[in-house]
């Protein structure tokens, strides 16, 4: 049995079809644009969302950060310091008042730590909060190394930096360099050596404790006052510890064969040369 296909356009078989694809488009093309229509309202609302929560999040931390910032409770009310130095006290209490400090939260502990550092006796500053109103500074002090003598008396650490000016050496029992005469005496040659040389003798502690003063009028050859020996020593510019310990050993027997001596050169190496006193 044979069944004809059914013609819904004037028996047009190919108009139906075309008719067909043509509906079956325009449907994709509506649905294509409500789907479309939908995903850029669900972003719009997406970035509304995110932009309201954004909004409140900085509005809230601004807040929480004025409310934080203005709490008295969290003020600095006490400062700890801790030093073996007493003088380094109200000069570290006067760094901090001039950082103007409202809140313990709000100190910047690095800029803190870098001011203090700068102090001449300061090696060495920790600081740390205790809250809710506690502000805690340990200080290491430079080691005082020796005394330079020039137009008064400066206090020096061994690594050359003036810590202190000052009016009787006695006080600190450290050796003391002379014959500096330029102002700017880092950089002159007879503060460099007569310095390395006591560097290199403050490796052997008990010889160190016994040097007085290092004349450095003459770079070339520097003369050493040592404390329990009235006669001068110059050692030239370098083997100090050696030429120190060689002085120790000859000394009395020289005074005892040539009288009272005014010094003993021991510039060159194994040969010894003397001057008698008057």
């Amino acid at each position: 049995m044979i069944i004809k296909e059914r013609n819904f356009l004037n028996g047009n078989p190919a108009l139906f079809r075309d008719e067909f694809y043509y509906w079956r488009k325009k449907r994709n093309i509506s649905v294509r644009k409500k789907r479309i229509s939908r995903i850029i309202i669900t972003k719009l609302f997406f970035l509304l969302t995110i932009s309201a929560m954004a909004s409140l999040l900085v509005f809230g931390t601004h807040s929480l950060y004025t409310l934080i910032k203005g709490w008295e409770k969290l003020g600095v009310k006490e400062i700890r310091i801790y030093t073996d130095k007493e003088d380094l006290i109200p000069v570290v209490e006067s760094a901090i008042e001039e950082m103007k400090i409202k809140n313990i939260l709000f100190l910047q502990l690095n800029d803190l730590k870098k001011r203090i550092e700068k102090m001449n006796w300061v090696k060495e500053a920790k600081i740390r909060r205790i809250l809710p109103s506690t502000l805690e500074v340990s200080i290491v002090e430079k080691e005082p190394f020796c005394i330079l003598k020039k137009e008064g008396y400066l206090l020096l650490n061994n690594e050359g930096a003036v810590l202190e000016q000052m009016e009787n050496p006695e006080i600190f029992n450290l050796p003391i360099i002379s014959g500096i005469k330029e102002d700017n005496f880092l950089d002159s040659l007879h503060f460099k050596v007569s310095f390395s040389a006591l560097v290199e003798i403050s490796k052997e502690k008990d010889i160190f404790k016994k040097i007085v003063y290092i004349d450095a009028t003459n770079p070339n050859n520097l003369c050493i006052r040592l404390k329990d020996l009235k006669t001068l020593l110059y050692a030239g510019t370098e083997n100090y510890v050696s030429k120190i310990k060689l002085f120790y050993e000859i000394e009395k027997g020289l005074v005892t064969n040539f009288g009272e001596l005014e010094f003993v050169d021991l510039q060159i190496i194994g040969r010894i040369y003397i001057k008698k006193k008057g």
